[in-house]
């Protein structure tokens, strides 16, 4: 968003609409990636439709819209890891020893 070929309005909506489909081929069965994706592209469509459009409105709002996907990313991930560091050892409770590893 911050490249120089993303300088003027119409260069910028063009990585819009071209970088999200690139992105999605890393990881074809991400559903999440794709919400984000769709998303990204209504805003982005929502804030380029406005009079006074401009490069910096158009970062502000996807830069806007990605902080609060990591807020929420942050705390599901806190609320995972606190329900799994209470539950897991609640379950085998002296049964065996615990390690364990999340990878996603």
């Amino acid at each position: 968003l911050r490249s120089p070929a993303c300088a003027a309005v119409p260069a910028l909506a063009e990585f819009r609409s071209e970088s999200p489909a690139y992105l999605q081929t890393s990881r074809p069965t991400a559903v999440n990636l794709s919400q984000a994706m769709a998303t990204i592209m209504r805003i982005t469509q929502q804030e380029q439709a406005r009079a006074d459009s401009s490069v910096a409105s158009l970062q502000a709002a996807v830069l806007a819209y990605v902080e609060s996907m990591l807020g929420k990313d942050v705390s599901d991930n806190r609320a995972v890891g606190k329900y799994g560091a209470e539950a897991i050892p609640a379950r085998i409770a002296g049964k065996v020893r615990l390690r364990a590893m999340h990878a996603c």
